[in-house]
Parts: C-alpha cells; sequence; structure tokens
C-alpha cells in the first residue's frame, strides 16, 4: 500500500467517525444547554430561597412584634379588670354595710313601735 492509500483511507474512516458521531453532537448540544438552564435554575432558586427566608424572618419578626404588642394590651386590660372588680367588691361591701346598718336601725324602729302600743 501506497502512502497515498494510507491517507485515503485514513481520511475515509475519520469520515465514517464524523459521521457516526455528528449523530450525537446535538444530544451533546442540548444536554450542555440543558445542564446550563438546570445550572440557572438552580442558582435562581437558592436566592430565592434566601429571599424568602429573610421576608419570612422579618414577617415573623413584625409578627411577634404583633402579638407581643397584643399581649401587653391584654395584660393592661387584665390588670384594669381586676382593679374594677377590687373596686366593685369594696362598693359591694360598703353597699352592704350600710344595707345592714339600715335594717337593724329599721328594724329598732320597729321594734320600738310594737313596745309603744
Amino acid at each position: 500500500m501506497s502512502k497515498e492509500d494510507y491517507r485515503t483511507e485514513i481520511l475515509r474512516a475519520l469520515q465514517a467517525r464524523n459521521r457516526a458521531c455528528s449523530q450525537f453532537e446535538r444530544i451533546f448540544e442540548r444536554y450542555d444547554a440543558l445542564t446550563e438552564s438546570i445550572n440557572i435554575l438552580a442558582s435562581k432558586s437558592s436566592r430565592q430561597k434566601q429571599r424568602s427566608r429573610a421576608v419570612t424572618e422579618n414577617e415573623a419578626s413584625a409578627e411577634t412584634e404583633r402579638l407581643n404588642n397584643e399581649l401587653a394590651e391584654l395584660y393592661k386590660k387584665q390588670a384594669s379588670n381586676a382593679q374594677q372588680l377590687i373596686d366593685t367588691s369594696n362598693k359591694l361591701a360598703f353597699v352592704q354595710k350600710e344595707l345592714e346598718k339600715i335594717t337593724l336601725e329599721h328594724g329598732e324602729h320597729e321594734s320600738e313601735g310594737m313596745l309603744q302600743c
């Protein structure tokens, strides 16, 4: 075999290889594009999760503050109600004593009236 024959044979073999491999070339290109898209989406997803955590933490902080304020208001209302209960209880005790006095005085006047008859 001559040098030309070897060259021609090598050229044919390379062309056959290229034809055989070229059918898979699109698959590799699409795989590369798909891999790049996945990486981009993963990066976006990661950034979105970080933003969501920050927003969630801010919302949780705001919600905690709101609940603490609401709790403080409830404690104030509880203290006010407790004071009103004490005041009302004291007033009731006073009114009961007054009623007792009046009842006793009224009872004494009736018994005096009976004695006079």
